[in-house]
């Protein structure tokens, strides 16, 4: 299980913030999120300072566990961001969400050498397949189905190159991952034996999940314009 990892990075113009906000996500996770150099670094990352930084926020950023521990502190107001979130209704309920600064892709990778295949995700789980997931993550109301159906047949782990390592290692016979993160991580890592598939579990804009308990309507409409004009 990941720990729990906070990172003090301070916006340009400190003393001018109007407030620190603690803004969660997987900071294990490249192209997105990562560190380097004792730095937060990423595209997402980037897109935080440069977004917030205009609202005349400051950020601190903080390595969540998992993406259910993330949404549940920001409901409670132990966060105030969340970053790379996809819009389901439960999700709604808890937090705002800003407009969508990204598009995700969401695929199946498998092992080179792997002899299961089918035309449907549903043929792969009827072929016994097993599959790595992201706890907590939403992959669309399509696979959500198949995860009950086939429940006993998925592994729930949060850190997306632990995932990775078990299909190189043909320990699992596909994994459910961004398209450009699982690319990342297998080049990073030298994981040889993963491909990528023709099968898209999800598509889906990306928002920053706000908590309610910190910005009002009028804050959520300025971050959205500001998103808005960088696009």
């Amino acid at each position: 299980m990941k720990s729990l990892l906070l990172v003090f990075l301070f916006a340009p113009g400190l003393i001018a913030c109007e407030a620190m906000l603690k803004v969660g996500g997987d900071l294990e996770w490249p192209p997105y999120a990562y560190i380097q150099h004792m730095e937060v670094q990423g595209e997402d990352v980037q897109l935080a300072r440069t977004v917030f930084d205009k609202a005349n926020y400051c950020l601190t950023f903080i390595d969540m566990p998992s993406v259910d521990r993330g949404i549940e502190e920001l409901h409670e107001g132990d966060l105030d961001v969340l970053m790379a979130a996809s819009f389901n209704e439960a999700r709604g309920k808890k937090a705002w969400f800003s407009s969508p600064y990204r598009q995700e892709t969401v695929i199946l990778f498998s092992h080179t050498q792997s002899q299961i295949t089918g035309k449907t995700i549903q043929d792969l789980f009827q072929r016994g397949a097993s599959f790595a997931v992201n706890s907590g993550s939403f992959a669309g109301d399509a696979f959500g189905i198949l995860q009950r159906e086939y429940a006993q047949q998925i592994i729930y782990l949060s850190s997306t190159a632990q995932r990775l390592l078990m299909l190189n290692s043909a320990r699992i016979d596909f994994v459910v991952e961004d398209q450009f993160a699982g690319l990342h991580i297998a080049k990073e890592n030298q994981l040889l034996n993963i491909k990528a598939t023709e099968h898209i579990v999800y598509q889906d804009p990306i928002h920053f999940m706000l908590s309610r308990k910190r910005f009002d309507q009028q804050r959520v409409s300025q971050i959205n314009r500001i998103i808005e004009a960088l696009q």
